[in-house]
């Protein structure tokens, strides 16, 4: 994101029905799932739109004379002293805000399939390492699941697995965790299961 282009970023003046401000697009990562389109809430419009006019570059990012790009680095010294100027602990980093990101994501309610893909990553299993649930969100999740049983009508048999599996096996494994379980476990996350 440090050495994102100016020609990566779409801005609209009004906001779509979502409240996004247009897009960045990402473009470099490890996987394809990392080249992605991120929305643009106003207030990342407003640091964009600050930084892109200080640059006289492609880039969006760059040192005070608007040309050099900021180092990676950078980021890293600022917030190591923020850290210390907040008394914060010592694990407090800038990478926490992507799990903070995608847990509130996840207590939206946004799927699971969205949220590896919001997160660029190509499986599941790493955004579940992201999202960390309360004991508040995973009760909520038991209470829709209960709820979801009791009026779930099973589909009707077809040559697509996906039909005729998916839905049936869920709710046969809520139904089973909510009749034998106790207090859900500690490592229950929000994709159906420990």
């Amino acid at each position: 994101m440090i050495d994102l282009l100016k020609a990566d970023v779409r801005l609209s003046d009004k906001a779509d029905e979502w409240g996004h401000y247009g897009y960045v697009r990402i473009r470099n990562g490890k996987t394809e799932f990392r080249k992605r389109s991120l929305p643009v809430t106003a207030r990342a419009k407003q640091i964009l739109t600050t930084w892109m006019t200080k640059s006289k570059v492609d880039r969006v990012f760059t040192r005070e004379d608007g040309v050099n790009p900021v180092s990676p680095y950078t980021l890293i010294q600022q917030q190591v002293s923020m850290r210390q100027l907040l008394n914060l602990p010592w694990d407090a980093c800038v990478h926490s805000a992507r799990h903070t990101a995608l847990t509130n994501l996840g207590l939206t309610g946004v799927d699971p399939f969205t949220l590896p893909r919001a997160a660029g990553h190509a499986s599941i299993s790493t955004t579940r390492k992201y999202v960390h649930p309360t004991p508040r969100a995973q009760t909520h999740s038991r209470r829709r699941c209960k709820a979801s049983n009791a009026t779930a009508v099973r589909p009707v048999a077809s040559s697509g697995s996906a039909c005729r599996h998916s839905l049936p096996l869920w709710l046969e494994w809520c139904n089973e965790v909510l009749r034998t379980s106790g207090p859900l476990p500690k490592n229950f996350g929000t994709f159906g299961g420990p």
